[in-house]
């Protein structure tokens, strides 16, 4: 139990708007019920909170399938929380409600019960998902209600703040007091005035000293130190990294990440020294910048939640693969098996290319959105594809499904053994020869001087490991769906240059390297 006040403004929409308030979020319907007569004063039953939800659907005019974000009144108790669940399991379901639709959870979890503001945390706690487009997070879930079924139930719980990737845009709010009052709001976002980031502050900024050369940059540093170090309050990091844009212009000069204004001090200490170890923008010799795009491997669940979390409009990349959206953000595993089965549901090739493809691109538009541009750019295996796309030979939706051809046509062509590949710690030319009594392994990736990658028949590769920790030289087995690059799925590429033969691509905005260019 905890004790708190929570203030929220309340207004007519058209007021709000006529006035030009900052909306973060619309009240779509209230209802409440009374168990006034039921089995004690806090007792809670399952009917008088079915009827407090089903009469909010109905006066916000929505089905329970529309929403994405549930915050459950959540009293810790073991009745309680079993009872709500079959409620809103109940009532989402027949609704129209998809497994793993909605997430859910209860900001108690981290303030405690505050009695009577408990209802009102929870409404704050939703509004803010709303306006900055992001499922937060139940932090204290160890192991789920036994209640709880995670592959048929409507809802999921989430440990880890989670992107807001789901068309569903609105979100509810449950609050049971004491001698059963029942109240359930159903909310909805204000697109207009959504935050761009989805977080009110971010774990670190990025702060870029611009000048018209190192030593006037130099001199920027020099005075934000001094004005850190004359304040007489508390300095927010954003703050700190807009004004650093600010104190000067033209190119960027010197850039560096702080995640706390001490961190920040000792950097600007370090800029404005003479020579310090800073790395310095080449005046003279500028250079190219070159983007390489990764290829399958690189993949794993969950991979750059925190990019989407907070850069929620980078979420519009997720839309043209919104088939493996779950795929890339399975939720909360809270057994080994369920993590296994999460790597390898996104191991399948059929998966794991389109993942790959959605998740790059919109890291390229974030790099490009800081003012970064490519000279060039390359791709590793699969990422060929994809540097393509980002080079303009063709939009997002051809390549995811180029993506989806090329997978089919990989697995189509290997046999009963798909083959393996695994990680050698050595230089190909020096590899080569000691591989020579192994004529079914080819070296088929030459990531650099430390390290080859090999692929062929899986007993081959596996002996080829053996032989070579012999030698004492390290392999280890990667997690691939097959052995790529080898003459196993060699028969893929007429398939897929019958898929490629239907895209017409576009003039390039810059040159991609093949991994064939000699």
């Amino acid at each position: 139990l905890g004790e708190g006040v929570g203030v929220v403004v309340l207004k007519r929409l058209a007021d709000a708007e006529r006035d030009g308030d900052r909306i973060y979020a619309v009240i779509d319907g209230v209802a409440g019920s009374s168990d006034g007569r039921g089995l004690g004063l806090t007792a809670p039953r399952k009917e008088g909170q079915k009827k407090a939800l089903e009469r909010a659907y109905w006066q916000a005019g929505m089905l329970p399938a529309e929403v994405g974000l549930v915050e459950a009144h959540g009293t810790g108790t073991v009745v309680g929380d079993r009872t709500e669940l079959q409620t809103l399991t109940e009532v989402f379901n027949a609704g129209g409600a998809l497994p793993g639709q909605a997430g859910l959870g209860s900001v108690k979890s981290q303030i405690g019960h505050t009695k009577c503001a408990a209802g009102i945390a929870g409404l704050i706690k939703v509004a803010k998902a709303l306006h900055h487009r992001v499922l937060p997070p139940t932090r204290q879930i160890s192991q789920p209600n036994p209640g709880y079924n995670r592959v048929a139930s409507p809802f999921r719980l989430n440990q880890t703040a989670q992107p807001w990737t789901r068309p569903a845009r609105s979100a509810a709010v449950s609050a049971f007091g004491f001698g059963g009052a029942n109240f359930h709001a159903v909310l909805s976002a204000y697109p207009a005035h959504r935050n761009p980031l989805g977080a009110h502050e971010l774990p670190c900024e990025l702060f870029a000293l611009r000048g018209a050369s190192a030593d006037e940059a130099a001199r920027h540093a020099r005075a934000l130190a001094a004005f850190i170090a004359a304040a007489d309050a508390p300095l927010a990091l954003r703050d700190l990294a807009r004004t650093a844009w600010e104190l000067g212009a033209g190119p960027v000069q010197l850039a560096f990440a702080a995640a706390s204004v001490a961190e920040l001090s000792a950097w600007l200490d370090a800029c404005a020294a003479p020579g310090g170890e800073v790395a310095r923008r080449d005046e003279a010799q500028p250079g190219k910048l070159a983007c390489l795009f990764p290829g399958q491997g690189s993949q794993y669940p969950e991979m750059l939640r925190e990019l989407f979390v907070y850069f929620p409009a980078l979420q519009g990349w997720l839309d043209a693969g919104a088939g493996y959206v779950d795929t890339v953000f399975p939720g909360t595993a809270f057994d080994a098996a369920t993590r296994d089965a999460n790597k390898a549901r996104l191991t399948d090739t059929r998966n794991a290319q389109p993942a790959l493809a959605m998740v790059e691109l919109a890291v390229y538009d974030w790099l490009r959105q800081l003012g970064l541009a490519p000279d060039m750019a390359a791709g590793h295996s699969f990422g060929e594809l994809v540097a393509l796309s980002a080079a303009g030979a063709f939009d997002a939706a051809t390549l995811i499904e180029l993506a989806r051809a090329r997978a089919d046509a990989i697995l189509g062509a290997v046999g009963d053994d798909p083959g393996a590949m695994a990680a050698i710690a050595r230089d190909a030319t020096e590899l080569e020869p000691l591989l020579a009594a192994f004529p079914q392994v080819v070296l088929a990736n030459r990531n650099s001087p430390s390290q080859t990658v090999i692929s062929g028949p899986s007993a081959a590769i596996a002996a080829a490991i053996a032989h070579l920790a012999k030698a004492g030289i390290s392999g280890k087995r990667i997690d691939t769906a097959c052995a790529f690059h080898s003459p196993l799925v060699a028969g893929a590429v007429d398939t897929f240059g019958q898929a490629l033969a239907g895209v017409t691509p576009r003039s390039l905005a810059f040159p991609v390297f093949s991994n064939a260019t000699t």
